[in-house]
């Protein structure tokens, strides 16, 4: 049952940050790369466009992201098999999408938000999978 709570919380945790990091990722990032380089003339303004449509979807799915860890944390701390499964899926995405990133554009490291927002998660869950029934037996 400890475990449980330690994994709910954890996915707590990790869902409000994904849904607090859109504020730069969307105020901040977004003029800064999209909207400043048209306004300057740097980037084609059609090619702005898609630039934005791309980064509107990008925020939106953070914000899901951490909403979906959110709405299932519930379910984990009652020990629900499929809530572990969701979790597993989300932050082990999290994390394979930060380290990936990172190892590719290590440059970026602003995507190390993401291997760690998912590590957040992905540990604990991982640590007490029993407490979830994962394995029948």
């Amino acid at each position: 049952m400890k475990g449980n709570i330690i994994v709910c919380w954890a996915a707590r945790l990790s869902g409000a940050l994904l849904i607090l990091s859109v504020i730069p990722h969307y105020f901040f990032a977004l003029p800064a790369r999209v909207l400043q380089p048209v306004a300057d003339g740097r980037l084609d303004a059609d090619l702005g466009k898609t630039y934005y449509a791309v980064w509107v979807f990008a925020s939106l799915a953070i914000v899901l992201t951490g909403a979906s860890l959110i709405y299932v944390s519930g379910d984990l701390k009652k020990g629900e098999t499929k809530s572990w499964w969701m979790t597993l899926l989300l932050s082990g995405g999290l994390t394979l999408y930060g380290a990936y990133i990172n190892l590719k554009y290590p440059e970026h490291t602003h995507n190390i938000a993401f291997l760690v927002f998912g590590l957040i998660t992905l540990v604990p869950l991982l640590v007490f999978f029993r407490a979830f029934r994962v394995i029948r037996g």
